[in-house]
């Protein structure tokens, strides 16, 4: 045993000899790692560096993150570093906090009917909002609209704010109306605060009517913001009614339609309606499935008897097209012709858009607007289905038929038409029920629908 320990002391002494030979790594280039063992539970490194080359050389500038632990001598640079990488404000957080934020879900039966009208065009925007909304005057051109005595927007004639930002916009376009609605930052008290933004605009004989609304964005979820974009309605103030109790001393009525002047039945309440009366006057209404004014223009015969007077008035329905609008100008020659007058009367299902051209072209003839009367009923407590039958064009039922003779008696004898007798196609209960004070008076109710006025 003595004999051993003095070979493995001079071992040792061989291998301290040898470490002390080799040449050291140039610490100035060099960078070590220690990782512990694969198959250990532990799992840990460190890594130690010694130029600012290699600390560059350990940022992520591709996700911003850095899975090493860097030593506190590096961490106000790196710092540094992953800031220059953050996106600006305008085009990340912004764009995603309205996003996070959380909206007020409204139930169905909070919703209201609201008309905004404008004191000088009189033109109407008609509105589905929540019922607890509330709308008072801030200036002529300005409502504000408050939520349990707070102030969350404004509807207004004059340019909005301007905003900071604008995101998701969405447009609609009804008849001569262009609608939008975005959702827009604004800064407010140093504060984002985000709105929805809506505008709809119409165009009435070349001239632009613009009303804007701006609420906070919290006060709808999207669906909601989105239904009142999809369910707006503008009204337009009627054409006035020329005088039509000129007559070329005829007493035959003439109505000239489709085929809902035969389900609406108009000519049998007309005449019946007449039938009380002191003039003598009776009613022939015409119903040709599909007609177009076009089909009655090209009507040699038809025209001709209107030429030879045999018609005190002539009442028009069939504007599905924009040829109507030349065509009327025959049937309006053969009336000029015998001193008939003629009246331009749309049927509930005729076409806006060319409603609205056939008024400017027009623009001498009297109008009796049928189917904004049955509108205006319906909009104001009327079934839907109490006018309309359930079928492919929606034919209008006898309860609109007895509305537009109600129209015609009132326009020519300035007078509400008498009872019906009991051969009328409805019984005078039914049309109470169902009308109540239109029957006595022809004045359509809006204390359904609440009104507020602008500049």
């Amino acid at each position: 045993m003595k004999k051993i320990t003095p070979l493995i002391l001079a071992f040792v002494l061989v291998l301290l000899l040898s470490a002390c030979s080799m040449p050291q790594a140039d610490n100035k280039n060099s960078s070590l790692t220690v990782t512990g063992d694969s198959n250990s539970t532990s799992d840990f490194s460190v890594s130690t560096t010694s130029n600012s080359q290699n600390e560059d050389s350990n940022i992520n500038t591709g996700s911003g993150k850095n899975n090493t632990k860097p030593n506190e001598s590096s961490k106000t640079q790196k710092s540094s570093q992953f800031t220059t990488q953050i996106p600006s404000k305008d085009n990340t957080t912004s764009a995603v906090s309205y996003k996070e934020l959380i909206c007020r879900q409204i139930p169905y039966d909070l919703w209201e009917k609201i008309q905004i009208e404008n004191k000088q065009s009189k033109i109407k925007l008609q509105l589905e909002l929540p019922n607890d909304w509330k709308f008072t005057e801030y200036n002529k051109t300005t409502l504000n609209i408050t939520r349990a005595g707070k102030k969350i927007g404004i509807v207004t004639t004059d340019s909005l704010p301007t905003n900071a930002e604008e995101f998701d916009t969405i447009c609609n376009t009804v008849g001569n109306t262009e609608a939008s609605m975005l959702i827009a930052r604004y800064k407010e008290n140093q504060k984002d605060v985000f709105y929805w933004d809506y505008v709809f605009s119409t165009n009435i004989n070349g001239k632009i009517y613009t009303t804007k609304m701006h609420i906070n964005y919290t006060e709808l979820d999207e669906y909601a913001a989105n239904d009142i974009l999809q369910n707006f309605e503008i009204i337009e103030p009627l054409k006035p009614v020329l005088d039509i109790f000129k007559t070329n001393g005829a007493k035959q009525i003439l109505i000239l339609g489709n085929s809902f002047i035969r389900t609406s039945e108009i000519g049998s309440f007309l005449n019946d309606m007449l039938s009380t009366t002191e003039n003598d006057f009776s009613a022939i209404a015409i119903s040709r499935g599909m007609a177009h004014v076009e089909n009655y223009a090209n009507d040699s015969e038809l025209c001709s008897s209107i030429k030879n007077g045999n018609f005190c008035y002539v009442f028009i329905c069939g504007f599905y097209s924009y040829e109507s609008i030349d065509a009327l100008y025959t049937l309006k020659s053969a009336c000029n012709a015998s001193n008939t007058q003629l009246v331009i009367f749309p049927a509930h299902n005729e076409n806006a858009s060319v409603l609205q051209t056939v008024f400017e072209e027009h623009n001498d003839t009297s109008v009796l607007y049928w189917k904004n009367e049955i509108n205006l009923l319906i909009e104001n407590g009327v079934s839907y289905n109490d006018f309309c039958i359930n079928d492919t064009h929606q034919h209008s039922k006898p309860l609109a038929g007895y509305v537009g003779a109600h129209m015609i008696y009132r326009s020519i004898f300035k007078n509400t038409p008498p009872l019906l007798s009991y051969n009328a196609p409805l019984t005078n209960d039914y049309i109470k029920t169902k009308l109540k004070g239109y029957v006595s008076n022809g004045e359509i109710p809006t204390n359904n629908i609440k009104i507020y006025e602008i500049n």
